[in-house]
């Protein structure tokens, strides 16, 4: 067991300083290769992984996004699976590349369809590849990646893949800062040559203010109840439905033996997060003080990088589903509101943008330097 429990701190404190070391050198060198992909490419595939789910999308050289189509789903954007190593593993990976490149698609020209659907995979010639994973550096993850799509026929070089964090760090001009709250938690910040970074350690030791966070808290307090040290709240009958369906356990109690065992993953416990908000809309006590306390602990996470940044007028994008619940504009306005956010921002007056939260963040930014590109041409 002790070993089983070794083995998540061990690639919590990896990750975080190999992701240290390799940030700086990914933001110098970021600008040219997009301009060289946006310049090579017919069409962007923009992946956007995540640890619940991976978010797909093709957009042309204009920006437009192409129709997608994956098992009866039509649309701009497909979502499938999560695809972080950590949790997933290599074959988890690769896997979920395969199905990307039998997504189907309909090319469109002037916003009229132009083609019968045909695969990504028949594709890849005219493609350029970008994608954001999270909880990976750039060294790990781009062989795997730019392996896969070059034996589809991807033309070498055209493939970009980083973390997600500090890819969605591009999102920023001049200092700044991103914020993304998903399955784990981290914020990111630049100014100048100078990089700054709060969380991102993992569900270890981190995590602050996510969802695994959130769900993990649920089923705390509903081993509270159960224990008699607790409050009765609704979420005990969610989380014990919970437990049946995800663990075959009926309650939380039971739950413990499996985590000892490993036998718990950070995106089984952040399905919950969902519920916790649904409960905390409809009045339940400690479902508010879980979504409140998750508010602060991001508002101290983005509080530490602009003070660090120290910039007036900076700007922070925040990106993740933890952000897009029922509660989002009282979660947003309350993790401003934290002692530590609230100060730094009356200091600072940061630019709090969030266009990156209702598209794929990996698409904002490659239409970010699309236009850019465009303002150049004129």
């Amino acid at each position: 067991m002790r070993i089983l429990f070794l083995k998540p701190l061990i690639l919590a404190v990896v990750s975080f300083f190999f992701a240290q070391s390799f940030v700086s050198a990914e933001m110098t060198s970021f600008s040219r290769r997009m301009e060289m992909l946006l310049h090579s490419a017919n069409y962007i595939l923009c992946i956007d992984g995540g640890g619940t789910k991976t978010a797909v999308c093709l957009l042309d050289k204009q920006g437009r996004a192409q129709v997608l189509h994956w098992r009866g789903v039509q649309g701009s954007e497909i979502r499938l699976g999560a695809s972080n190593v950590n949790t997933v593993g290599e074959v988890g990976v690769q896997r979920l590349l395969e199905q990307i490149a039998e997504i189907d698609v309909t090319l469109l020209t002037g916003g009229q369809v132009a083609t019968s659907p045909q695969s990504i995979k028949s594709l890849m010639p005219q493609l350029g590849v970008i994608a954001g994973m999270s909880g990976h550096s750039s060294a790990e993850n781009e062989p795997l990646l730019t392996t896969f799509f070059e034996a589809q026929g991807l033309p070498t070089g055209r493939t970009i893949v980083s973390g997600d964090a500090g890819l969605a760090l591009n999102l920023v001009d001049g200092s700044g800062a991103v914020l993304i709250a998903g399955t784990g938690s981290i914020c990111l910040g630049i100014n100048g040559d100078q990089r700054y970074r709060s969380g991102g350690l993992g569900w270890v030791f981190g995590d602050e203010g996510s969802g695994y966070f959130i769900g993990k808290e649920a089923i705390r307090s509903a081993l509270a109840y159960q224990l008699g040290e607790g409050v009765a709240t609704s979420l005990t009958p969610v989380v014990g439905s919970f437990l049946k369906t995800e663990f075959g356990v009926d309650l939380p109690t039971a739950l413990l033996p499996l985590y000892l065992e490993g036998k718990v993953r950070p995106t089984q416990v952040a399905k919950l997060a969902p519920s916790v908000f649904k409960e905390a809309v409809a009045g339940d006590v400690v479902s508010m003080q879980i979504v409140d306390r998750a508010a602060r602990e991001l508002g101290d996470l983005l509080a530490a990088v602009l003070e660090d940044i120290n910039e007036e007028g900076s700007e922070v994008y925040l990106i993740g589903g933890v952000f897009v619940s029922d509660k989002q504009a009282r979660f947003i306005e309350k993790m401003l509101d934290s002692p530590k956010a609230k100060a730094a921002l009356q200091r600072l007056h940061p630019e709090i943008k969030k266009e990156a939260l209702y598209s794929n963040p990996i698409e904002v930014l490659v239409r970010k330097y699309q236009n850019k590109q465009l303002a150049k041409a004129i």
